[in-house]
């Protein structure tokens, strides 16, 4: 039985205001290379904005996660300063998996508290994770079994995680995303 659609629908629907606020349809001009690459800057060279956001590769983000990747990451991007990267693999005892990363480098520390809000108003209960990034939280949803939600803040750049993995692992992928950001 294959639950990776259920649980990719269940992360969405957990994280939906957070992860479509500011995001456009597919854009084929933003895909991927060959091999599950970062998405390239938009403009190509020097002239790269600053803010501009690319979602990591699949190995490394099944590296992190504990899973072995499976095709390409799909990308939907919303702006320059926006996207949301959706990955599925399986893990070494066969089972599907599956990850959604949100990164933006259009978060102020408010719109961080709202979106922390909104998922404790919607009864989740929200855990502060201290020393990763200005500010970060932590909450579980369910869906077939536990489901990991890590948003984490540096600066403007924020980054939301929700996968099978452990809280240690999702922290460990975002310690590396903050350090390529600099």
């Amino acid at each position: 039985m294959r639950l990776r659609p259920a649980l990719l629908l269940t992360v969405f629907l957990t994280a939906g205001t957070f992860l479509i606020a500011g995001c456009g349809s597919n854009d084929p001009a933003s895909a991927p290379p060959a091999g599950g690459g970062q998405v390239p800057a938009a403009g190509g060279g020097g002239g790269a904005n600053a803010n501009q956001v690319d979602c990591p590769t699949s190995a490394m983000v099944g590296q992190h996660l504990g899973f072995t990747p499976k095709g390409d990451v799909d990308v939907t991007r919303g702006s320059s300063e926006t996207v949301v990267c959706s990955y599925n693999g399986t893990f070494s005892d066969g089972k599907s998996a599956t990850a959604l990363l949100r990164l933006g480098t259009d978060t102020s520390p408010s719109y961080f508290a709202d979106f922390k809000k909104q998922e404790a108003d919607q009864g989740y209960k929200t855990i502060d994770v201290t020393g990763l990034g200005d500010e970060a939280f932590r909450f579980e949803t369910q869906s077939f079994g536990v489901i990991n939600n890590l948003v984490a803040r540096k600066g403007n750049y924020q980054i939301y995680v929700g996968a099978q993995a452990t809280v240690e692992q999702e922290t460990e992928l975002v310690k590396a995303l903050f350090s390529q950001r600099g």
